[in-house]
């Protein structure tokens, strides 16, 4: 246990930078969360449209379609109709609808042309225009039943609106599945990005100390001791495994408070939780592996940059796995984060994935054997390592 407490008796002078390093992470974490949940939330409004009216043939049934459509949108009226001035002011965005309808329009009605009876201008930089053209469509279709049964045209215009005014004074009601699993749970962002923050946060505040480790003076002093190499090694990565239960515990915990749980089934929470462990393992294993090296501080952050932002690009963590080519997802199987995502993904439902315990279990046993590959390049380095001090 004395490369235990060594660890440790390290890590104390080293706590500042870690707790930086978790601060800024755990930050960029909640940030990226909070974007994609609300990119992922589909919101329903009906606007209102400016807009104005070319009336050439001044009949009631004209009169009628502006009424209509003044009781949804907002009508905006030009004295002597410039067509200038319209044009200005659609420019200028105070306008985005020009409805002209044609002298003859009412005697098109009455003989049953429902068609192409009026025109229009709009801003093509704007999606309220089309929007408006369904309304006056809804209303021709309308009418054009109206008219097919009813006496007069008058009668017709009367039944259309107040049918329309019925329709448009219907709520829409938007379902939403926040209690359930839907592939938008904030939870499953939150725990997505673990798989870039966990690789980024334990190289770059845990490998300066092990690095302490393989300091010539240090290391000297305890190849001296009756410590065994696989000892000694089982000593240091316990105090690693220890000391990286505790940053993950703190950015679990920052996320209940941040309420990223708050909207999935406390089993999914669960699986989870046990998904992010099994590659807290693997990361610390992996750490442990790169730390035995004897690298620079410059060449570990630039380790820690190139592994951390390529697996997350390469896994899944930035461009979802779904949207990624069929030879880049060959090659990032071959990273322990696909099979952490793969488990992410059937758990917080994205691309509509459901759940499935074998596909779970098997990702799982992947990332231990990730696990178990570092730990053996760990101990041998240690091993070759004693025998070269003993040389």
């Amino acid at each position: 246990m004395l490369n235990f407490k060594t660890f440790f008796q390290i890590a104390k002078k080293h706590i500042g930078t870690c707790f930086i390093y978790v601060i800024i992470f755990l930050i960029l974490m909640v940030v990226m969360t909070n974007i994609n949940k609300g990119s992922s939330t589909s919101k329903f409004e009906a606007k209102s449209v400016k807009f104005t009216v070319i009336d050439e043939d001044d009949t009631v049934a004209s009169h009628a379609l502006t009424d209509y459509l003044a009781t949804k949108h907002k009508y905006i009226s030009f004295e002597g109709k410039d067509i200038s001035k319209i044009q200005d002011n659609m420019y200028y965005e105070e306008i985005s609808y020009v409805l002209t309808i044609p002298k003859g329009y009412e005697e098109e009605l009455k003989n049953g042309n429902f068609k192409n009876l009026v025109t229009h201008s709009m801003r093509t930089d704007s999606a309220a225009g089309y929007f408006f053209n369904q309304d006056v469509d809804s209303y021709f279709r309308a009418l054009s039943v109206y008219q097919a049964s009813s006496e007069s045209l008058e009668d017709s215009l009367s039944k259309a609106a107040n049918v329309m005014e019925k329709v448009n004074a219907n709520e829409v009601e938007m379902i939403t599945f926040e209690k359930t699993n839907n592939g938008n749970s904030p939870s499953g962002y939150f725990f997505q990005y673990f798989a870039y923050i966990l690789i980024s946060v334990l190289l770059l505040s845990m490998s300066p100390i092990l690095m302490t480790f393989h300091n010539r003076d240090l290391a000297a002093r305890i190849s001296c001791s009756y410590l065994k190499p696989r000892r000694k090694a089982a000593g240091i990565g316990l105090g690693a495994i220890c000391y990286s239960i505790l940053v993950w515990l703190i950015i679990l915990i920052a996320g209940g408070f941040g309420g990223m749980y708050r909207y999935d089934p406390i089993e999914t929470i669960a699986l989870m939780t046990a998904n992010s462990f099994v590659y807290l393992i693997v990361i610390v294993t992996m750490t442990l592996c790169i730390a035995s090296f004897s690298l620079s501080e410059h060449a570990l952050q630039l380790i820690a940059n190139v592994i951390g932002l390529g697996s997350s690009f390469l896994c899944g963590v930035f461009v979802p796995q779904w949207m990624l080519a069929e030879n880049v997802t060959r090659i990032s199987r071959f990273f322990p984060a696909y099979w952490f995502i793969r488990n992410n993904n059937i758990l917080a439902g994205f691309n509509g994935e459901a759940f499935n315990p074998d596909e779970y279990l098997l990702n799982l046993g992947v990332q231990l054997l990730f696990a178990l590959a570092f730990m053996t390049i760990y101990f041998v380095m240690h091993v070759q390592k004693k025998a070269k001090a003993v040389a």
